[in-house]
């Protein structure tokens, strides 16, 4: 409980955090919406009670006015609050959408990375998709809490009463339920009801909950093949091409299939808990009608009073199974509560430290970093005993790796998949730390250097790089304001000028929200993505695989186009093809992350037994 208590405050604290006020509207709001029903209860009764004492008619008119008055200053003031607490209940779910859905940009690369960060975002999300688990979950039941909370003291306030109202009455059975044994039956009969609905109430929703919980893989494969096949016109060709769509049609059709049983449970549940909940009712009011009707029958108050303490009880048990049935929905949402916390709190946002969490450093302000490290021939970089493992995986992505790049060299990186080459790029670029070694930018560490500022340093091409359904120079610069004429050069730069004249810098790629906007082909996209690159006009130019869409002629020419483009800049060309190799002063070899040959084209062709010659007999066909 103690846990539970926690992690629900947690979310609260989230909650006041988002839409700061919220909270404070929501109790005024139940506050208004509980006092309600009892304005009409306790007026109603006193209309009644004065019309059989005789009131005149402006008497009765005047106690008409009042609760006419009353109601529609209650009803004013709740409506105002409900629009209060709509409008920021809009904002804080707003923010809480871009702050979990932004969270994803903010965190390490190497979270982002994790199989265990993608299943608990989709997790977060399947969640909430399912039955609303998650923060609507903790907003909606808040709120009822505060609102029974409320119910529950105003119908004291006017029903305790009937309690103390004892007396003698005519006959035996009258005489009965005028009694005080009668108060205590009655009493002892609405706790009893009280607690037959906290037991039907903690049940049935901790089963409705396990029964939805089986419902949240389903969903989560449902929604899979919803979004990336069936919603979506990329998949088009494929499913046509290659007769999918039965395929998909089954695995849907089972999904369907397996959530029948999870929904027959829900109605199963519902039925049994119900049933005994209004047994359980039936046998209360029953008991309340004959206790307050005999004692007004027998003049212990007036008849009119009957409407103020039967509709007191009622809210009474009504706000105790409301406050029972929103305490345990709390329970049970706070695994998915923890588990957005979790999400929410893991690691800090990059932007607030170094590459690993360090103060600002060698780039974090200082002169150091400024002009003389933005230019090519200012820069070395150096591997020093570099070592790295992949998080979940035993065998070392790179293995005791030194090198050094000199300022304005243009080196080739070779090896066949899964030699290292990539993962040496994403150490260079801070997105992992290395577990062994140092990579040192001018002989700094780079894990003491500001990574905003190291990260501009380096154009990178990955093979694996995403453009945006965004304007085309918006896909450039990474914003919305561009240079116009600094994007058409990048675009020339890296082979698009032809694609180009076709186009403006303002057309869209794909239609996936603009219906003008153009489809562009794989190796379209490359140079694309090259562009954005130059774009930058950072010092280090680095192209992970970017010819890997094109043909082995178009890649020649692409890299005779990017040695030209390089000149003033240091450049890292990464591959497993080799036409890159001719235009590198310098060539490493890599092979299962280590460096197993270093030196010129010329060079470690003529190690006849080496990687190198091996690789480029194997592609020589290709280059002749």
């Amino acid at each position: 409980m103690k846990k539970n208590m926690k992690v629900i405050a947690g979310g609260i604290g989230l909650i006041e955090g988002l839409s700061p006020g919220f909270l404070p509207c929501c109790v005024l709001q139940a506050c208004l919406n509980a006092l309600s029903p009892f304005i009409n209860i306790y007026l109603s009764a006193a209309l009644i009670n004065g019309l059989l004492e005789g009131w005149g008619m402006i008497r009765l008119l005047q106690g008409v006015c009042v609760m006419a008055l009353l109601n529609l200053v209650c009803g004013g003031l709740a409506a105002w609050t409900e629009r209060l607490v709509n409008v920021k209940q809009n904002a804080l779910f707003a923010q809480y959408d871009w702050k979990l859905n932004s969270r994803m940009m903010e965190l390490p690369y190497e979270e982002v990375e994790r199989y265990e960060v993608q299943a608990l975002r989709e997790r977060i999300r399947q969640m909430a998709n399912v039955n609303g688990m998650g923060l609507w979950n903790l907003v909606n039941p808040v709120k009822a809490v505060v609102r029974s909370v409320f119910t529950i003291l105003f119908a004291i306030a006017i029903f305790c009463a009937v309690f103390v109202q004892c007396g003698p009455g005519e006959g035996m059975l009258t005489g009965f339920f005028c009694s005080a044994w009668a108060s205590a039956g009655l009493a002892a009969l609405i706790l009893g009801n009280i607690c037959v609905n906290l037991y039907t109430v903690s049940r049935s929703t901790k089963k409705v909950f396990a029964a939805f919980a089986g419902l949240v893989p389903i969903n989560q494969v449902y929604s899979y093949y919803l979004e990336n096949y069936i919603d979506t016109y990329h998949s088009g060709k494929d499913i046509r091409l290659y007769r999918q769509g039965d395929l998909i049609r089954s695995e849907m059709g089972k999904l369907l299939r397996d959530g029948r049983e999870p929904m027959k449970r829900l109605k199963g549940i519902e039925f049994r808990y119900n049933g005994l909940g209004s047994l359980a009712g039936f046998a209360m009011n029953l008991t309340i009608y004959l206790t307050v009707g005999m004692r007004a029958l027998a003049g212990l108050f007036p008849v009119g009073s009957i409407v103020q303490y039967v509709g007191g009880i009622g809210q009474f048990v009504s706000g105790f199974t409301t406050f029972a049935a929103q305490i345990t929905l709390l329970n049970s949402n706070v695994e998915a509560l923890e588990l957005i916390l979790r999400y929410l709190g893991m690691g800090e946002p990059e932007e607030k430290s170094g590459l690993i969490g360090r103060g600002s450093g060698l780039c974090g302000g200082k002169t150091v970093l400024e002009e003389p490290l933005r230019s090519a021939d200012s820069l070395e970089i150096e591997f020093r005993n570099v070592s790295f493992t992949y998080p979940g995986t035993e065998s070392k992505a790179l293995d005791n790796l030194s090198f050094a790049i000199n300022p304005g060299e243009k080196l080739a990186v070779v090896g066949v998949n899964g030699s290292g080459k990539t993962t040496m790029i994403k150490l260079l670029c801070g997105l992992y730390e290395p577990d062994q070694g140092e990579i040192l930018v001018n002989g700094r560490d780079i894990r003491e250097l500001d990574q905003e500022a190291c990260r501009k340093l380096f154009g990178v091409v990955f093979q694996d790089f995403q453009l945006f359904s965004f304007g085309l120079g918006q896909n450039l610069a990474g914003s919305r304001i561009y240079d116009g004429e600094r994007a058409r050069a990048a675009l020339e730069e890296a082979g698009f000028g032809a694609r180009l004249a076709g186009m403006d810098l303002e057309t869209s790629l794909y239609k996936d929200f603009d219906p003008q906007g153009v489809e562009i082909s794989g190796g379209e996209a490359q140079k694309i993505a090259i562009a954005r690159a130059l774009y930058r006009q950072a010092p280090i130019l680095i192209l992970d695989e970017p010819t890997a869409a094109l043909d082995p002629q178009a890649e020649y020419e692409v890299y005779e186009k990017l040695n030209h483009i390089s000149e003033n800049r240091t450049a890292i060309f990464i591959s497993h093809r080799m036409s890159s190799c001719r235009f590198c002063g310098r060539i490493l070899v890599l092979d299962g992350g280590r460096l197993v040959q270093e030196g010129s084209h010329e060079e470690l062709l003529r190690d006849s037994g080496g990687r190198y010659f091996e690789l480029w007999h194997a592609q020589e066909q290709y280059y002749r």
